[in-house]
């Protein structure tokens, strides 16, 4: 049982990265995956729709480009935010997050990459540097 879960654990792998073009889900391609993790076994198909659907997350959240800010940003604000990014990075979608606790400036995420540029951060810093 246990090579079976890895060798299904392996095809949802490889079905994830099916389920992507150019960083962005494939709908058509998820749907279809979907239908056939379904037709086996009812053990197995949970495991493989479960794996898959985890998968996807991943690797959505890793393509998907967060700005938080204190204030509502302007569309070509955010514009030119993901077009800098873009550069370095493959970025999917965009999302706005209002965080009034950042003060001002903003923090940017992509998967596990953070640039915190807030205002909270900078007097953080400047509080660390005065207490050592």
């Amino acid at each position: 049982m246990i090579k079976k879960n890895k060798r299904l654990l392996n095809l949802v792998r490889k079905a994830v990265d099916a389920s992507f073009k150019d960083g962005k889900l494939q709908e058509k391609k998820a749907k279809d995956l979907i239908v056939d993790f379904k037709k086996l076994d009812k053990a197995q198909a949970i495991f493989a729709l479960k794996e898959y659907l985890r998968g996807l997350k991943r690797m959505v959240n890793k393509n998907t480009l967060i700005v938080e800010s204190a204030i509502s940003l302007s569309s070509p604000d955010l514009s030119k935010i993901k077009k800098e990014i873009s550069k370095d990075f493959k970025v999917s979608q965009t999302k706005q997050v209002i965080n009034l606790t950042i003060l001002g400036g903003i923090k940017v995420k992509l998967g596990d990459v953070i640039l915190d540029n807030s205002l909270i951060s900078k007097i953080k810093e400047v509080g660390r540097a005065i207490a050592s």
